[in-house]
């Protein structure tokens, strides 16, 4: 018998011991997909078309300029977030020399006359600025930049400014650079534009979404987009609400037959390495016995990738408390990350005396696949490790005090939440070996406790 036959063999033995838990019939309806739109793969040019629509006073959401409105308020906010930071002072001097709209302004004044527009050719140099917002009546303009994984080009962000500037010379002036993959762009050619992510887009969807504000299919339609855009909320899947917990006993219940499957080959089969390199292959030899397992690993692929992932956390979980026997740590997981912060936190999350935790450490694991929606190059390939504290945990009276104590243990601030992150090594020497992790969760607790946790 060969190897590949044996771990066949193995596969459907475990399996049909899941299978016959009531448990596991149960959990199996994690296979199932809830909204069309994960299917999709965008591209930048997408996003901005989206963007375009919403950003349009008078297309079919009946919304106005209230989208509008919420990427300029996004825009201000996150540019005087840091009142030390050189953007802060610019910032503050243009609307000191009404050189741009303050927040009262731009909730007071209608936008309704705004038009966009996207691929707006910059004649100089022939490159496209992705999205141009222009109000002829407030005398207004507004340059976006889209980005979804790729980095801004040496003077490109310059070139649109130029462009911006000898065209509407005498118009109020802002550039935004939009990125959904939160990465941190060198633009300092361009010390003008202002890097949002997409949670002011997510909050503005989350307030369209308001029971009774909308017609039911551009309800429908908005949500949709925040499944889109809000990638980590509890409304993506109704359908699995109270799932977490049922996976995390599952796993801990049946771990002997998990562990087997984590490591097992077969386990790790996904619909598109099966029918493009495996199944013609099987097709030739007869193999039944490899081919009956691996299509049983495709059926419920979704299910044991997030029960081999628990189980992976569950053990690295267990080292690191080892790690940290000084500060006991609290854990929680999903299929693709582990968040680690102390018992503190933990304990008065319970108590709720919290509603979430202060500060905390996400490991995240790399898709074992490639997942619905994504391309080979945007799969992520290595585990990241990022270090996130919410500065209003400190409350409101305290934001200079948080913004220091954040800027001490080398987090970027941002609005609300300053973070840290990093590439590691392979997720089998994390699992193996979790020393990386060590100076991270030193700074968890040194920071945690500053806070009483």
């Amino acid at each position: 018998m060969s190897v590949a036959t044996q771990h066949a063999k193995t596969f459907l033995s475990d399996m049909q011991r899941l299978l016959g838990k009531s448990e596991f019939v149960k959990l199996s309806r994690y296979n199932e997909e809830r909204n069309w739109s994960a299917y999709l793969s965008l591209k930048e040019c997408h996003y901005c078309s989206i963007l375009e629509w919403l950003l349009s006073p008078n297309e079919g959401h009946g919304l106005g300029d209230f989208f509008l409105k919420r990427l300029l308020l996004a825009a201000s906010t996150t540019a005087l977030a840091d009142p030390d930071s050189a953007m802060a002072s610019r910032f503050a001097a243009r609307l000191e020399a009404e050189e741009w709209l303050g927040i009262d302004q731009v909730f007071t004044h209608s936008m309704q006359a705004a038009l966009i527009a996207c691929e707006i050719v910059s004649t100089d140099d022939l490159t496209r600025i992705d999205l141009l917002v222009v109000d002829p009546i407030l005398r207004l303009v507004v340059a976006v930049e889209r980005k979804d994984g790729s980095s801004v080009r040496a003077n490109q962000l310059k070139g649109y400014q130029r462009w911006v500037k000898a065209h509407y010379p005498n118009y109020y002036q802002l550039f935004i650079l939009s990125d959904s993959q939160g990465l941190m762009h060198q633009f300092n050619d361009a010390i003008d534009w202002i890097q949002l992510d997409d949670s002011w887009l997510v909050d503005a969807l989350k307030e369209a979404l308001i029971p009774g504000r909308l017609p039911t299919d551009v309800h429908q339609r908005m949500e949709d987009l925040l499944y889109r855009f809000d990638t980590e909320g509890e409304y993506r899947d109704p359908y699995f609400a109270g799932i977490e917990g049922e996976l995390d006993k599952f796993v801990s219940d049946n771990r002997d037959v998990i562990q087997r499957l984590r490591n097992n080959p077969i386990s790790h089969i996904d619909p598109r390495s099966f029918i493009t390199s495996y199944l013609p292959g099987l097709d030739d030899t007869g193999d039944e016995i490899t081919r009956r397992a691996m299509v049983l690993a495709c059926r419920h692929r979704a299910l044991l990738s997030d029960l081999l992932a628990r189980d992976s956390f569950i053990a690295l979980s267990d080292k690191l408390a080892a790690l940290s026997a000084a500060s006991p740590l609290g854990f929680e997981s999903n299929d693709e990350a582990l968040y680690i912060g102390t018992k503190r936190m933990e304990a008065a999350y319970e108590a709720g005396t919290i509603s979430e935790w202060p500060v905390y450490v996400t490991l995240r694991m790399p898709s074992p696949g490639i997942s619905k929606g994504e391309t080979a190059n945007q799969a992520p390939k290595t585990p990241t490790l990022s270090l996130t504290f919410d500065m209003l945990a400190m409350g409101e009276d305290k934001k200079d005090q948080a913004r220091q104590l954040a800027k001490d243990f080398g987090l970027t601030p941002k609005r609300r939440w300053a973070s840290k992150r990093v590439e590691l090594p392979s997720e089998a020497e994390i699992l193996d070996s979790p020393s990386h992790l060590k100076p991270w969760i030193g700074d968890l607790c040194a920071l945690a406790a500053r806070l009483g946790y």
